[in-house]
């Protein structure tokens, strides 16, 4: 199970560092079998502003862009057909290492290159080349006041770690955020501020819906059911 230490720090205070809460929490029971620091993978991206944006004079379906990344104007080309001027971006700069491949998925490093005869120094970004969403049909437009030349990871506030948790049979209550979050209480002495739950119970009789048969009371002396309506699915938080 992947925890995310910005979601912890919201249930109790977490004032070690990763490498000494792992090792506490391992002292504990907890195994982990990765942690990854969210910000490492955006090294080189930065906010862009795209000055101007014309047409490649050798290919319509391609624009050349002069991008400000903060004190320095990069001219990029740029294959999006929803980029336009004014619009603030994110820019992968030589020598970043893009996480998502359009081809293939597979990472790749951005180097200066001649697209059609015209020089690109730099890459404008899709979500999806950054391993932050599904959509590569256009590049990702961030909010317009993003400061140009700001590192990408702070203004997404990506400076996170993420814990990769491997729970043992034993220990169901690590399955969640809240779980953890009450292991930490625990170890730190510091408490936790659990988010209140107002559960509203419905008149109506559970039994003209559903009904639970035992038919081995002797292995299963009790078993317990409820019905939750009004449940939406949606993508999860990235």
């Amino acid at each position: 199970m992947k925890v995310l230490h910005s979601w912890l720090r919201k249930y109790t205070p977490v004032r070690m560092t990763p490498e000494a809460l792992t090792e506490r929490l391992t002292m504990l029971g907890l195994e982990f079998e990765r942690v990854e620091r969210l910000g490492d993978a955006y090294e080189g991206f930065v906010v862009g502003r795209v000055v101007t944006c014309e047409r490649h004079p050798a290919a319509d379906s391609l624009s050349v862009c002069s991008v400000d990344v903060g004190g320095e104007t990069l001219q990029i080309v740029c294959g999006a057909p929803n980029v336009a001027a004014g619009q603030r971006v994110a820019v992968g700069r030589v020598g970043a290492v893009v996480p998502h491949g359009q081809k293939d998925g597979a990472p790749f490093t951005l180097g200066a290159v001649k697209i059609r005869g015209i020089d690109s120094h730099g890459m404008i970004c899709s979500e999806y080349e950054l391993g932050l969403g599904k959509d590569a049909d256009g590049i990702m437009v961030l909010p317009p006041d993003a400061t140009p030349g700001r590192p990408l990871a702070d203004a997404l506030d990506l400076r996170d770690v993420v814990y990769d948790v491997e729970v043992t049979p034993n220990r169901p209550d690590w399955l969640s955020h809240i779980g953890v979050a009450r292991e930490i209480a625990v170890l730190t002495g510091r408490g936790a501020a659990l988010p209140k739950v107002a559960l509203r119970e419905s008149r109506d009789s559970i039994r003209r819906h559903l009904s639970v048969r035992v038919d081995d009371r002797v292995n299963c002396p009790r078993f317990a059911a409820r019905m939750i309506r009004g449940v939406r699915v949606g993508p999860s938080p990235p």
